[in-house]
């Protein structure tokens, strides 16, 4: 019986060196290479001329050979690009723009991630994230899978009443907002957002229990969504009385809570300083177009 002979006549490729006409292979053509993801096993303990896959105890493959063979077709299999791009990440890009067309500069595009808190839904901002750029827009490298994407406010208010977060398709209810699936090396254009302009309010108020120690604008008031999304919607600072204003707030309801003493802001999020911060919060419904006289005690954090 005739056998096909494995050698390696040129680095990197293996061979059919010989087929006889009665071998049933008559298609195959002496000498032509097979290329493949493998090419390295020619060089592999090369074939001499006693080692050939054959029916004869002089023909068959030297046993030492085998076990390096095995190993190094392993290695190949994990090492395979088509492996690896199973690991690849994903590309989301679009644009994040308001009602009148204008790019909203450093806000956010995130993943939200879901939990069940008291019986309640609850969002929170994900990650990785990406933020928004001069011109409006987004690239967001996500690993393989299915997300509801969002837009989470600026560190800087807008100039009209918007509500946050934001989802595909100019949809503010989480419960109704569509998600992508992203599959491995896509890149996915066009996810845009547009943010709606809706009827503004505005909160008026004003902190006490301020130590007189604490210096002039201590106290960060943050303005967080009662049911929803968890993160800091707005946060302003009170001045040397403790007054605050919020401007163009959507209508809803809210939870304000004040921290001090702080030494500015970073992004949303208010730097709290010192050994004995103190924290208050009230609840407000937001229905009428100008609510005041909003009062929240500053209180020692519990030890």
């Amino acid at each position: 019986m005739q056998v096909l002979r494995l050698s390696a006549r040129c680095p990197g490729v293996f061979s059919f060196p010989n087929v006889c006409r009665n071998s049933g292979a008559a298609g195959l053509v002496r000498g032509r290479p097979l290329a493949g993801p493998f090419w390295f096993l020619g060089r592999l303990n090369p074939p001499t001329r006693r080692e050939s896959w054959g029916t004869r105890a002089d023909q068959r493959v030297q046993p030492a050979a085998r076990p390096a063979l095995f190993v190094l077709l392993a290695c190949a299999l994990c090492l395979h690009p088509a492996g690896i791009a199973g690991q690849e990440s994903a590309t989301v890009t679009g644009r994040v723009f308001d009602v009148y067309h204008r790019p909203v500069r450093s806000a956010r595009v995130v993943p939200m991630e879901r939990r069940i808190e008291s019986g309640k839904l609850r969002l929170t901002p994900g990650t990785p994230q990406a933020s928004v750029d001069d011109s409006g827009m987004y690239r967001l490298s996500l690993p393989p899978g299915r997300y509801l994407l969002a837009v989470i406010p600026p560190p800087s208010a807008l100039d009209f009443a918007a509500i946050f977060p934001a989802y595909l398709g100019d949809i503010v209810d989480p419960e109704k907002a569509p998600s992508i699936e992203v599959r491995p090396g896509e890149l996915r254009p066009f996810v845009d957002f547009l943010l709606l302009e809706v009827e503004p309010h505005r909160l008026t108020g004003e902190v006490d229990g301020i130590p007189a120690a604490w210096q002039a604008s201590a106290v960060a008031v943050s303005l967080y969504a009662a049911t929803g999304y968890t993160g800091p919607l707005r946060t302003v600072l009170a001045d040397t009385r403790g007054h605050f204003v919020f401007d163009r707030i959507p209508a809803g309801s809210y939870e304000l809570k004040a921290a001090g003493p702080v030494n500015g802001l970073s992004g949303l999020d208010p730097k709290i300083v010192g050994a004995s911060p103190r924290y208050g919060s009230v609840h407000l419904d937001a229905r009428a177009p100008e609510i005041s006289g909003i009062r929240i005690h500053l209180r020692a954090a519990a030890r």
